[in-house]
């Protein structure tokens, strides 16, 4: 019963790391033909006490997902890569949700804001 549950939870663990995607695969999707919908989900009080965001990201409360989605108009058919801290639970929260609410081409950024900054790429202040 026991490795059952393993390995139900190492299947699990091995599809959503497919969703992962580092940095720099971020940046070769974003050069190619239609870059993906970059979404900031980190948590509001975290968002809040940084100046910073990835260039281009579109900051997105998750508990509002939904509604700033369709406030966006983001396409279904687009790539969407979730963004948040090091730890990448909102990301993952919010990859989940979208994939439920029909977007087909999902990713989490590996590390979130803290793997784009020790990656060494470029970051902008929020306005």
């Amino acid at each position: 019963m026991i490795v059952g549950a393993a390995g139900a939870v190492g299947a699990q663990r091995l599809r959503w790391n497919r969703l992962r995607m580092s940095p720099a695969d971020l940046l070769r999707l974003s050069s190619a033909g239609t870059p993906p919908v970059l979404l900031d989900v980190r948590d509001p009080v975290l968002y809040s006490a940084s100046p910073y965001r990835i260039p281009g990201a579109v900051r997105v409360d998750l508990e509002q997902l939904e509604a700033e989605l369709a406030a966006q108009g983001i396409d279904r058919a687009r790539p969407v890569v979730t963004c948040c801290i090091a730890d990448e639970r909102n990301s993952a929260r919010a990859a989940r949700r979208l994939l439920a609410l029909g977007y087909r081409d999902v990713r989490v950024l590996k590390g979130g804001l803290s793997g784009w900054t020790l990656a060494g790429l470029p970051l902008e202040t929020k306005r």
